[in-house]
C-alpha cells in the first residue's frame, strides 16, 4: 500500500512512518527507508538510508545511484519508476522504454527473496514463514542437509543459529518462478559470501531453497538434529 502526501520539491522522502512523502506498507520496509533527491541540473538521485530491507534498482541493491526513467525501483513489495520527478507504481504505467524482461514474474521472484532476506535479519518469523510453500524443501549440497516442510525449515533457522549474526543482501536476480541471491553473512567467525537459489510455486510461496557458501565447512552438531542427510 502506498500513500503519497508531498508537495514538489527537492528531496522525497520514502518510509513507512507518515512523516515521509511516500508512504509504503510492510515489514521490510523501514521507518526512514530512502530519499529521491533531485539535483540542480535536473538529474535524479535515488540513495538508501540503512534501511533493513535494502533498496534495488533493476534487481542490484544500492547504497546511492543515479536514477533515470527506464529504471525499475525495488522497494518492500513495490516497484516502482521515475515518471514527472516521483516516483510511481509501475502498474499506474508502464513506459514504451520499459526493458521487455522486467515481467510479473521477475518482480513478483525478486521481492519473495527481498523480503525473505528482510524476515531473516529481522528475526520475524511469522513474516518468513508466510512466504514458504507448506512443503518447502531446503537443502545445503555441502553438507548434505535437507530440512522439509515450512515448520520443520522455521525452527531450523530459530535453532540451529543460536548465535548473534546478521546479513546483508548484495544482490538478487529473479527470472520467472526462479531467483538467486548473494548476501554477506556476518558470525562469530567474521563474514563470508552465501549464494543462495530459489524456486517459487504457482502462488508464488517458496517452494525449494539451496544454498551454497564458497567457504567450505562441516555439519555443525549444533543443528544435525534438525536436518536429514541426503
Amino acid at each position: 500500500m502506498t500513500d503519497t502526501h508531498h508537495q514538489p520539491g527537492q528531496t522525497i522522502r520514502i518510509g513507512r512512518v507518515p512523516d515521509n512523502d511516500l508512504v509504503l506498507s510492510g515489514l521490510n520496509i523501514s521507518r526512514h527507508h530512502a530519499e529521491l533527491r533531485r539535483h540542480p541540473d535536473g538529474s535524479f538521485e535515488l540513495a538508501d538510508l540503512g534501511s533493513h530491507g535494502g533498496t534495488f534498482v533493476n534487481g542490484k541493491r544500492i547504497t546511492r545511484t543515479v536514477l533515470t526513467e527506464q529504471d525499475i525501483v525495488g522497494i518492500g513489495h513495490g516497484t516502482f519508476r521515475l515518471s514527472d520527478g516521483e516516483l510511481r507504481p509501475c502498474s499506474d504505467e508502464t513506459p514504451a522504454s520499459a526493458p521487455a524482461a522486467t515481467s510479473a514474474h521477475d518482480v513478483a521472484a525478486h521481492d519473495v527473496v527481498a523480503a525473505y532476506w528482510a524476515a531473516a535479519e529481522a528475526r520475524d518469523w511469522a513474516a518468513f514463514g508466510a512466504l514458504l510453500a507448506d512443503d518447502v524443501i531446503y537443502r545445503g549440497p555441502q553438507t548434505r542437509e535437507q530440512v522439509r516442510g515450512r515448520a520443520p525449515y522455521v525452527r531450523f533457522n530459530v535453532e540451529g543459529f543460536t548465535y548473534d549474526w546478521h546479513l546483508t543482501v548484495q544482490r538478487i536476480i529473479g527470472e520467472g518462478q526462479h531467483a538467486a541471491s548473494w548476501i554477506e553473512f556476518t558470525g562469530p567467525d567474521g563474514t563470508q559470501p552465501g549464494l543462495c537459489f530459489f524456486d517459487l510455486d504457482d502462488a508464488g510461496q517458496i517452494a525449494q531453497i539451496t544454498d551454497f557458501w564458497p567457504d567450505p565447512y562441516e555439519l555443525p552438531p549444533t543443528r544435525a538434529h534438525l536436518v536429514e542427510r541426503y
